[in-house]
């Protein structure tokens, strides 16, 4: 309990310990955990360590003289802790995006197949579309009053035949 050049113990004296921290963080392409080096520094019955106060004992006007002496610890950091990476940046951003679209197809399945209401919600979240077939028919229907709407003498220019696709050719009608 006595240090090196001193006569009385560390619990009388008093001992100040400094310990310096020094971050060193390397700037590569992958960044790894922080280097930290450390180095302590003891500073025996330093003035800074004692405490010379009077307390009020019990009732009344007595007083007792304390002297407190101990160890204080002093931590004094330095160096760079972090560095900016735009590459980590970006895999977060990818990561996040990524999570997110999985728990969106998650909950999405968990709501249109298990939950009481899956109908109603896959009603909701998935819009009714026509297969391919009555598209083309819609289309045909479409093409087919277009052809109507044509003037009678210029129909005739163009043949007369109507139009024709992959289901067959439809004829050309008179106007009524």
């Amino acid at each position: 309990d006595i240090l090196e050049g001193e006569h009385q113990p560390i619990r009388q004296s008093g001992v100040v310990i400094n310990c310096y921290l020094t971050y060193d963080n390397t700037w590569a392409t992958f960044n790894p955990a922080p280097k930290i080096r450390y180095r302590a520094e003891f500073v025996p019955g330093a003035m800074q360590v004692r405490k010379t106060f009077t307390e009020p004992v019990g009732f009344g006007d007595s007083r007792m003289l304390v002297e407190r002496v101990g160890v204080r610890v002093v931590f004094k950091q330095d160096g760079m802790l972090g560095a900016f990476s735009w590459l980590s940046v970006m895999r977060t951003l990818v990561i996040v995006m990524l999570l997110f679209a999985i728990l969106t197809w998650a909950i999405d399945t968990v709501a249109t197949r298990y939950l009481p209401l899956a109908e109603r919600y896959e009603d909701a979240k998935y819009e009714f579309t026509e297969n391919l077939f009555n598209m083309r028919q819609a289309n045909m229907l479409e093409k087919d009053q277009v052809l109507q709407d044509v003037p009678a003498g210029r129909r005739e220019q163009g043949g007369g035949h109507g139009f024709s696709s992959l289901y067959g050719s439809v004829p050309t009608t008179s106007r009524s």
